[in-house]
């Protein structure tokens, strides 16, 4: 790396910390995340923080080449990631490790799951295996089931109704099964799985040391 490139980093890095509202966006953009994601995670970090402060600070954040739009075409619901430039600054202000982006996630279906709390929860439950690590097609009542145990009171309507989108873009599927009463049972297609894995995965650094640089500032 050239010591222009270098001082730059450094220069976007200490841009980052005269601020706790971008290091509040900066400490929970560790994944693909839209701007009200964003505002749920980072209100711990900075309790006076607003949908329009991270829309004004992820405007900023794209015009210095720290982050990216995955869903330009999308009128609600765009998500955001760090670029490869963004994932060097946070290490070099935070000494965190963001991922790369993963292949083959289709982003515009990622944003539909992401727009919808109830169809996230739905789909990360249909994507988790049994207690045996296995993963098995599932009724609608044995999500709503888990999900409520869980701690995510959920109603069979709903239930079903996210399971119903999921199919119609094509994340999850539906069959009949004579064995359980012809109730219908639905499982994640691979696209399914892969945007659930990663949507769930808070891969990257933890909040603490970030949140200790915050309360500093």
């Amino acid at each position: 790396m050239s010591v222009a490139a270098m001082c730059s980093k450094r220069a976007l890095a200490a841009w980052i910390k005269r601020g706790c509202q971008k290091q509040a966006v900066a400490a929970v953009l560790k994944k693909p995340m839209t701007a009200s994601e964003i505002l749920v995670a980072a209100r711990p970090l900075n309790s006076q923080i607003q949908l329009r402060d991270i829309r004004i600070i992820l405007r900023r954040f794209i015009e210095k080449g720290l982050v990216q739009c995955l869903t330009p075409d999308e009128m609600n619901g765009k998500t955001f990631c760090p670029t490869q430039l963004g994932r060097e600054v946070l290490r070099e202000a935070f000494g965190i490790d963001v991922p790369p982006l993963p292949e083959g996630i289709d982003w515009p279906r990622y944003a539909y799951v992401a727009r919808g709390k109830t169809r996230k929860l739905v789909l990360r439950q249909l994507a988790t295996p049994d207690r045996d690590g296995v993963p098995r097609p599932k009724t609608a009542t044995q999500i709503k089931k888990a999900l409520t145990e869980g701690g995510h009171p959920m109603g069979l309507n709903p239930t079903r109704r996210a399971l119903k989108e999921l199919v119609s873009v094509g994340l999850a599927t539906s069959r009949w099964a004579e064995d359980k009463g012809g109730m219908r049972l639905y499982k994640t297609t691979p696209a399914g799985k892969g945007i659930a894995e990663w949507g769930k995965s808070g891969k990257g650094a933890t909040d603490t040391a970030l949140s200790c640089s915050i309360n500093d500032h």
